[in-house]
């Protein structure tokens, strides 16, 4: 299960407890006795926003819980800006509480403006709760750092997962009966019908140290026995540049659970991928057989320090 581990965030100006962060709700935003809501038209740029100051060569972490009221999910992400540079992810809701969590990783000592953000377009109600930031510890970076990453947590959902085919509904959902080796709790990933293209999902950005080596571990079955392929990827969240870091290894799953397990040394240096500067990586999970159909389960994901 996943445990929340807090420690307190730096600055004198900003200085914020780690167990909660007060946003600052922009109209039409409105705080409530549980959190913050918004009524959203469709129209105009709003924002929960939070100034916090940040310590060059330091990991931090933004977590809250969302939920959506109705069944119009406007377009709502979590934006992170400092020195005028912005880094994106976009924020899929249901109508139960879901944990969220975002990574920041600061290249200098600075202010960064923490927004979650809505632009026009859908209208619909979304709720807010349960707001902080840590700072990730050395002990925290050596640990696994993707959310739920056995799925036993209902509450943190499959927040972390984005569809890597952006203009489709993520196909996962959390399932039991899959009898896996510990837990109740298995992800299911849907390969439906299709004509062509790579089909599957990627992890929002995880934190990295360069030079380090990682190892991405998963228990996987299917049903049928077909292939997938497991990467990491370094693409910066503030914009990519340079030579792709992205390591790629096929799998064969068959209709009973196995392991899965490889070890990626991250760069050490920017020089040949400047994108390690921003030190987040991306795990994916897909394939690009379009003749494979049917379901794959995973269990007891895994991203770590070796």
């Amino acid at each position: 299960m996943k445990k929340a581990l807090f420690a307190l965030a730096i600055g004198a100006a900003f200085c914020v407890s780690a167990a909660e962060l007060a946003m600052d709700p922009q109209t039409p935003w409105k705080k409530t006795a549980e959190g913050y809501s918004i009524d959203y038209s469709g129209n105009g740029w709003t924002s929960l926003a939070k100034k916090v100051f940040v310590e060059g060569g330091k990991f931090y972490r933004f977590s809250w819980e969302g939920r959506l009221d109705g069944s119009e999910l406007p377009k709502i992400q979590i934006v992170f800006t400092a020195n005028g540079k912005n880094s994106y992810s976009s924020i899929p809701l249901t109508d139960a509480w879901a944990a969220q969590t975002a990574y920041y990783y600061a290249k200098e000592s600075t202010e960064l403006l923490v927004r979650i953000a809505l632009d026009p377009g859908k209208g619909g109600k979304i709720l807010v709760r349960n707001t902080a930031w840590d700072e990730l510890t050395p002990e925290q970076l050596k640990a696994n750092l993707l959310p739920n990453g056995d799925f036993e947590n209902g509450v943190a959902g499959i927040s972390h997962w984005l569809n890597l085919r952006e203009t489709l509904s993520l196909p996962l959902r959390i399932v039991g009966g899959q009898n896996f080796l510990n837990g109740e709790k298995s992800l299911e990933m849907d390969l439906p019908a299709r004509e062509k293209g790579v089909w599957g999902v990627k992890s929002r950005s995880l934190p990295i140290e360069a030079g380090k080596i990682y190892t991405f571990s998963f228990w996987a079955k299917a049903s049928a026995p077909m292939g997938i392929q497991g990467g990491v990827s370094i693409w910066a969240p503030t914009g990519h540049n340079g030579k792709h870091f992205n390591q790629i290894r096929s799998f064969k799953l068959e209709t009973e659970w196995k392991e899965f397990s490889w070890d990626v040394t991250i760069p050490a240096d920017a020089a040949e991928y400047p994108d390690v500067a921003d030190r987040m990586a991306e795990l994916v999970l897909m394939t690009w057989n379009a003749d494979q159909t049917g379901k794959i389960w995973f269990d007891d994901i895994s991203f770590r320090q070796k």
